[in-house]
C-alpha cells in the first residue's frame, strides 16, 4: 500500500544528445550528416554554384547544455566558372559550334554564350564558309563567290573575266632603208593583271625577192 508513503520531489534531468536535423535548403543540400555530439555534417552547393567544396558543420554542446551546430552554411549565390545565372539556376555555358558565318560570344556569370555574326575582314565578292575557328573566336573562314578569283595585290575577289590584250599600231611607216621611222605599237590590258604579264616581241628579217 503506497498510500502511507510520504511523497518526495523527484528531479529528472533531460538533455539533448544530438543537434537538430539539417535539411536541404535554398541552393545547397546535405551530403552526409552525423548529428550526435561531436559529429559533423557536410553541406554542398548544387551543381553550378560556388563554392564547390562542401562546408563542414560540427555538433557541439553549448554552455546551457544543448548541442548546436558550429560552422557556416555555404551561401551558394554565385555561379561557378563555366556557368551563368539563368533565372534561379546556374546553367553550363554553351560550347557547341555556331552556324556558318557565326561564332560563340564570351560566357559571363550573368549571360550565356550566344551566336553572333562574324566581322573579321571579308574581301569584296567573298563569303564566309565556316563558323568561328575556334568556335569562340570572331574568325570565320571565307572564300571568293563562284565566278571570281582572289587578287592578293588588292585583297579582293575579282570576277573571273577572260582577260584580253589589245595591240594598236601607232606608226606604220617603217622600212628597212636607213632613216626609216621605227615602228610604234601600244599594248592595252582589259583589266588589272593579278600577276606579271610577259609580252615577247620578235623581229623577223625578211628579204623581198624582186622579179
Amino acid at each position: 500500500d503506497y498510500g502511507s508513503l510520504s511523497p518526495e520531489l523527484v528531479h529528472v534531468d533531460i538533455s539533448e544528445v544530438s543537434c537538430p536535423v539539417l535539411r536541404d535548403k535554398d541552393n545547397h543540400h546535405v551530403l552526409e550528416c552525423n548529428k550526435t555530439l561531436g559529429g559533423v555534417c557536410f553541406l554542398k552547393c548544387r551543381v553550378g554554384f560556388e563554392p564547390q567544396l562542401p562546408a563542414v558543420l560540427q555538433c557541439r554542446e553549448k554552455s546551457a547544455g544543448f548541442p548546436v551546430w558550429h560552422g557556416d552554411s555555404p551561401r551558394c549565390t554565385t555561379c561557378s566558372s563555366g556557368h551563368y545565372l539563368n533565372g534561379t539556376e546556374c546553367t553550363r555555358c554553351q560550347t557547341s559550334p555556331c552556324p556558318t558565318s557565326h561564332y560563340r560570344t564570351t560566357c559571363t556569370t550573368t549571360q550565356g554564350a550566344t551566336c553572333a555574326l562574324c566581322t573579321n575582314q571579308l574581301p569584296e565578292n567573298a563569303r564566309y564558309t565556316s563558323a568561328g575557328h575556334p568556335y569562340d573566336r570572331n574568325s570565320c573562314h571565307w572564300d571568293c563567290v563562284p565566278g571570281s578569283f582572289f587578287n592578293n595585290a588588292t585583297f579582293s575577289c575579282l570576277h573571273d573575266m577572260q582577260p584580253s590584250l589589245v595591240v594598236t599600231m601607232q606608226t606604220s611607216g617603217t622600212g628597212e632603208e636607213p632613216g626609216s621611222m621605227p615602228a610604234s605599237i601600244q599594248i592595252s590590258l582589259s583589266m588589272a593583271p593579278a600577276a606579271s604579264v610577259t609580252v615577247d616581241i620578235v623581229s623577223v628579217l625578211a628579204q623581198l625577192n624582186l622579179p
